[in-house]
């Protein structure tokens, strides 16, 4: 996921004699400044990008856009519903690949996909789909993380960034030591803007498990709220980007979220292979 040290030190060290004299000025300055806490540079975030107050008068949002990779001359639409407090669906196009779709009602979490068929998620998978189906995640307030802190300043997109690490709580069967790399992000906030630049983390799960990058960029205005209008992620060797078009609210249904029949399936197939064997007889 990360750089070793040594050859970490050894490329900041190298980028450093050709950094432009005002970027560097510009890191000397960050770097003299009082970090602020987690929760601090979280609570600006929402404060520049007016998530708070605009996520507190809806109980819903819809997002349209696209999706696009270019080394695969792929693209397709993208659709993502949430609702209070902790349901989502999204689907998206990937061309001859089908169509994905994924949700999370607030129990399970699923995925279908014509080469794949259905899957019900477990693990840090699961953990993963649940922190993104809350509501507010951008606001940090859930019970669901272990911990957040500040661990200094760090160039981002070349920029200097507070880089906030946020542990989420282990699901009750997941060891919290073995999962603590899958459970831990890594999310860069601009110091000039304050707005969120980026992501890094690490995903596990049956299609792919690896580090993955998230660098969110071309922030508008949808709906009062400043969002990133163009998302791209890097993952598995793979660059795809995520572009939204528009935003509303408060439109979704509960039947939305509804399990599909075939996940259904899936639930009463591991039900009655998790059913006791019934007794022999004597």
């Amino acid at each position: 996921m990360n750089l070793r040290r040594r050859s970490s030190l050894a490329l900041a060290a190298i980028l450093a004699l050709y950094a432009p004299a005002a970027v560097v000025r510009a890191q000397e300055a960050a770097a003299t400044q009082a970090v602020p806490s987690a929760r601090e540079i979280v609570d600006r975030f929402a404060q520049v990008t007016h998530a708070k107050e605009v996520l507190a008068k809806h109980t819903s949002m819809r997002v349209r856009g696209r999706f696009q990779m270019e080394a695969m001359q792929m693209t397709g639409s993208m659709e993502a519903w949430s609702a209070r407090p902790d349901k989502r669906l999204t689907s998206i196009e990937m061309g001859a690949f089908g169509k994905l779709v994924q949700g999370y009602d607030g129990k399970v979490g699923w995925m279908t996909q014509p080469m794949m068929g259905a899957r019900v998620l477990d693990g840090a998978e699961l953990l993963q789909f649940k922190l993104e189906a809350d509501f507010e995640a951008v606001l940090k307030n859930s019970d669901a993380y272990e911990s957040t802190r500040t661990l200094g300043i760090e160039t981002f997109e070349e920029k200097p960034c507070y880089k906030v690490e946020v542990v989420a709580k282990p699901l009750a069967d997941m060891d919290a030591a073995k999962s603590r790399e899958v459970r831990t992000t890594h999310e860069f906030y601009d110091v000039e803007s304050g707005l969120l630049l980026g992501t890094k983390g690490y995903q596990e799960g049956e299609m792919s498990s690896g580090p993955y990058s998230t660098v969110s960029s071309d922030y508008k205005d949808f709906g009062g709220q400043l969002m990133a209008s163009k998302s791209t992620i890097k993952s598995s060797g793979q660059e795809f980007e995520i572009l939204i078009d528009s935003v509303e609210y408060d439109t979704a249904t509960d039947a939305l979220f509804a399990l599909p029949k075939e996940v259904q399936d899936v639930l009463a197939s591991r039900a009655v292979k998790a059913a006791p064997a019934p007794p022999k007889p004597q």
